[in-house]
Order: structure tokens, then sequence, then C-alpha cells
């Protein structure tokens, strides 16, 4: 059960996200947006299991961790920078 807890940003981040940026897009923009969305989705399901197993069988057993880790630290860092030049 704790494995959900921590979990729950996971599944709700994404839909929150969503909205958010649906109502800041024009409307004849949205199915741009919406497909951009499932589109980086896409990639990253797909690119996460190759640089995950590659880093665990050649550098270390708490690299894939480590990497996630930082790329969720440059995905804040991103998103902090993106939102004070639109809200600012």
């Amino acid at each position: 059960y704790a494995v959900l807890v921590l979990s729950f940003m996971f599944w709700v981040a994404p839909p929150a996200l969503q909205s958010l940026l649906s109502k800041k897009t024009p409307s004849n923009e949205q199915g741009e947006l919406q497909g951009s969305l499932v589109g980086l989705s896409s990639l990253s399901a797909i690119m996460n299991p190759i640089i995950s197993t590659q880093l665990f069988s050649h550098v270390a057993l708490g690299a894939p961790y480590f990497f996630a880790a930082l790329m969720s630290l440059l995905s804040f860092i991103i998103l902090f920078q993106f939102r004070n030049k639109v809200m600012g």
C-alpha cells in the first residue's frame, strides 16, 4: 500500500497538467496540443525501458533510479522557468 501512496502523483499529475494546458490553448489548437502530449508520453514509454535497462546492466544497480531523479529535477527546472516566463 505504501507504493500506491508514493505513486499517487504519477497518476494524478498528467490529467491535471493536461487540463491546465488545454485551458491556456486556443480552441483551434487543441488537437495539436493533445496530439503532442500523447506523442511525448508514448515516446517516453518507449525510451524509458531502453535507457533504464542499459543503465542497469552497464553502469550500476541504482543508476536507473538516479537517472530518473535527475530527469525529474530537470523537468521541474524547465517547468518553473517556463512558468516564470509565462506568468511573469
